[in-house]
């Protein structure tokens, strides 16, 4: 997978700030529809994390999908959800 912030993307799902943290609790618990994503940076490790969680969930990615900008992983990231649609 190319790191490439264009090349990368994820449904309109989470607020994803890092690559610590995503793993498959977050993905079972949370579901695509739940929970929206205005923007989305993770490490080159995480975006490969997030699409290898992706294709394993049975939830469904709505229309929209963002383009995620890739950080290096000497950077101190973390994970948190949006607030949650009403």
């Amino acid at each position: 997978m190319a790191a490439e912030s264009r090349g990368i993307r994820i449904p309109d799902a989470f607020q994803i700030s890092g690559a610590d943290g995503i793993d498959d609790f977050l993905f079972r618990r949370y579901h695509f529809p739940t929970y929206k994503v205005p923007c989305a940076e993770v490490g080159v490790r995480g975006a490969r994390r997030i699409l290898e969680l992706m294709e394993r969930t049975d939830a469904e990615p709505v229309s929209e999908l963002l383009p995620i900008k890739l950080l290096t992983e000497e950077e101190n990231l973390t994970c948190h959800l949006s607030e949650k649609l009403e």
